[in-house]
């Protein structure tokens, strides 16, 4: 309705603004504010994340730019975990004591974001891509972000959504948490075993940078939707590969955390390329709107039942769940590519 960069400026302002206050919270009534002023600015930004992805690249090239978005990302949260999660020990050996430390790198994560507002607000391209969109109600748009969802290729699209996000939180939640368990029982500190577990995540992060413009690449070389039942076999394989795991932090492990990483960045690959094809320009606000839904129910699903399973049956329970539900989507792209196959002229450009 008002365009692409207002949009994304307000989430990214809206998410710094939290990351200023959340310091200042007194009680948990200001805190749950400041947190849903988050959630707001969160749910824009990441909406419009995808959605900006979509409207720039041509389809030929699609895959090589999300492979650039992709590389971006990986580097954002390698640097964070290398730098900005140091920052409040960092600030306590500058003799800080541990409130202020902690309040002035929430402070310096909120001067990222409202720098990153003010960029997004200069940088991209103003309006809508269509002027008539601009005249369709909202509930209309949403209304037609779940039809269009009828159609197979969408509906895989937003299963995609559904596993690749899950696959996220999984790896970044359980991963760490994994090898936090493990390095306590081995006779580490909190501490120590933090930052071993750091690593383990940091390793499965740095493959799937490495490995992203290899993605991007073969992507843009195969059908979209024989793509998404590749990509989505081969993080299977990696989510998987986690019950052959023993100790977490064992040298030894590493190959299946390099698996396990460059099939996670092939799910988001996979998922985000064919939205973008098949999103058209009249609905592509919407369907985005309902893909990043569909990637939120996977994000809460995905943490209350892996929860429950690490805490039940094994830290490598959450990681086998997911690695079913990579496969389901998998076959299920095989399904699509026979009932509904690629047109000779792509859609969506």
């Amino acid at each position: 309705k008002i365009g692409r960069r207002q949009v994304y400026s307000f989430g990214m302002f809206a998410m710094g603004l939290s990351y200023f206050l959340y310091p200042l919270a007194t009680g948990i009534g200001e805190l749950t504010i400041y947190r849903i002023i988050y959630a707001i600015g969160m749910g824009a930004a990441t909406g419009m994340l995808g959605t900006v992805t979509a409207d720039y690249p041509q389809n030929h090239t699609r895959g090589k730019m999300i492979a650039v978005t992709g590389i971006l990302n990986a580097t954002g949260v390698i640097f964070v975990s290398l730098v900005f999660a140091r920052l409040p020990e960092n600030f306590a050996q500058m003799g800080y004591d541990q409130v202020t430390a902690g309040q002035y790198a929430m402070w310096v994560v909120a001067g990222m974001c409202l720098i990153t507002s003010v960029v997004v607000a200069f940088g991209l391209q103003k309006g809508t891509p269509t002027e008539e969109q601009k005249k369709i109600p909202y509930i209309q748009q949403i209304k037609s972000g779940l039809e269009e969802g009828k159609k197979p290729r969408i509906l895989l699209a937003y299963a995609s959504a559904f596993v690749a996000r899950s696959d996220l939180v999984i790896l970044g939640t359980f991963l760490v948490l994994w090898g936090v368990a493990t390095g306590t029982d081995m006779g580490m500190t909190t501490s120590e075993a933090t930052k071993a577990a750091r690593l383990v995540f940091v390793t499965s992060s740095t493959s799937a940078l490495i490995a992203s413009p290899i993605i991007g690449y073969l992507i843009d070389k195969v059908d979209r939707i024989l793509a998404v039942s590749v990509c989505m076999a081969l993080a299977s394989a990696g989510y998987l590969s986690m019950f052959f795991i023993d100790n977490v932090l064992d040298p030894g492990s590493k190959p299946f955390f390099i698996l396990l990483g460059v099939g996670q960045q092939c799910a988001f690959f996979a998922a985000t390329t064919l939205l973008g094809q098949e999103a058209p320009k009249m609905k592509r606000g919407a369907i985005v709107g309902v893909f990043n839904l569909a990637g939120a129910l996977g994000i809460l699903i995905s943490t209350g039942v892996g929860g429950r399973l690490f805490d039940a049956i094994d830290p490598s329970a959450p990681f086998i769940f997911i690695g079913f539900c990579n496969v389901f989507v998998s076959l299920f792209a095989l399904y699509v590519n026979k009932v509904s196959p690629t047109p000779k002229e792509p859609i969506g450009t």
